[in-house]
């Protein structure tokens, strides 16, 4: 089907990524969507791993202040990223989540 917009992924530690996803049509709906590797999320500058890094250690009891400093992040950026984990998930699936981050 083609490629959606090249995008610049940031991962801590390592140099960023240029990634050009793919995009495919849906069958039902006829429409084109953009896939994306299972190491970046949707509307978020940083891989997955980074921000899933944050959100365990805040889980465990951190402040987003210690997290940023930490990880080397923005400030705001960890908080913001606090606030919409917080916004969109609920208890049960958070476990889950974490868990199967914390094991790579």
């Amino acid at each position: 089907m083609g490629n959606a917009r090249e995008r610049v992924v940031r991962l801590r530690g390592v140099s960023d990524r240029k990634v050009r996803p793919r995009r495919a049509r849906c069958a039902d709906c006829r429409r084109t969507h953009v896939l994306l590797p299972d190491w970046m999320l949707l509307r978020r500058a940083y891989a997955a791993p980074v921000i899933r890094e944050a959100v365990a250690a805040h889980v465990r009891g951190k402040g987003y202040r210690r997290i940023a400093l930490s990880l080397g992040l923005p400030e705001t950026t960890v908080r913001d990223w606090l606030r919409a984990f917080r916004r969109n998930t609920s208890p049960p699936h958070v476990a889950a989540w974490l868990s199967s981050g914390l094991r790579n």
